[in-house]
């Protein structure tokens, strides 16, 4: 049985990218840090700092680079939206 990333927090690092798949309705809310999002079929990027949030309004990748250390909370209301498998911290 494959974990499902459903209302879970991750930790970036500064400078690293984390890539998720994302759905309408997940949210993504920044606890401590300040991250970059790139979602994909979206004109703009957005910035996000700590106690701000953000609700994904496309289908596809959604990328996270964070500015500072980043500790932030995952939501999903479709509990097959985003396998672990889906998560990838590049170097």
């Amino acid at each position: 049985m494959q974990d499902k990333l459903v209302n879970q927090t991750l930790n970036i690092a500064p400078g690293r990218l984390c890539v998720l798949t994302a759905r309408p309705g997940q949210s993504l809310h920044v606890l401590t840090g300040r991250v970059w999002l790139t979602e994909a079929g979206r004109p703009v990027d957005i910035i996000l700092e700590a106690g701000e949030s953000h609700m994904l309004r496309s289908t596809g990748k959604l990328l996270i680079e964070a500015a500072t250390s980043a500790h932030l909370h995952w939501r999903s209301t479709d509990p097959v939206a985003v396998p672990y498998a889906n998560l990838a911290l590049a170097e």
